[in-house]
């Protein structure tokens, strides 16, 4: 799939909200031929990423494979921000939201 690369050596921002605004779905895709994992963090604004805003931890996703975070919905306001850290460089996002 067609995505923004998460580093595997720090937290991406993947996602800034700018107003109030629902997360309907994230798409993580593995574009390498590597078995890797990715770390997921909702951080609301002026707080900082930690355990507290961990959503998913380490969660596998086998090479060339795709995983959709789409059955919850995550409510936003201004500034706050997902986060995503990879453990391999070919792990990619992408953000899907609406405005409130």
């Amino acid at each position: 799939c067609s995505s923004d690369l998460i580093s595997s050596t720090s937290t991406t921002a993947i996602y800034t909200s700018s107003g109030n605004n629902a997360i309907t779905t994230i798409i993580f895709c593995n574009n390498g031929g590597t078995n890797g994992t990715f770390t997921l963090y909702a951080v609301a604004s002026g707080n900082v990423i930690g355990t507290s805003t961990m959503i998913l931890s380490a969660m596998p996703l086998p090479a060339t494979e795709t995983f959709t975070l789409d059955t919850e919905k995550l409510i936003l306001g201004n500034g706050d921000i997902i986060y995503a850290q990879a453990s391999i460089g070919t792990i990619g996002a992408t953000v899907s939201s609406i405005g409130l």
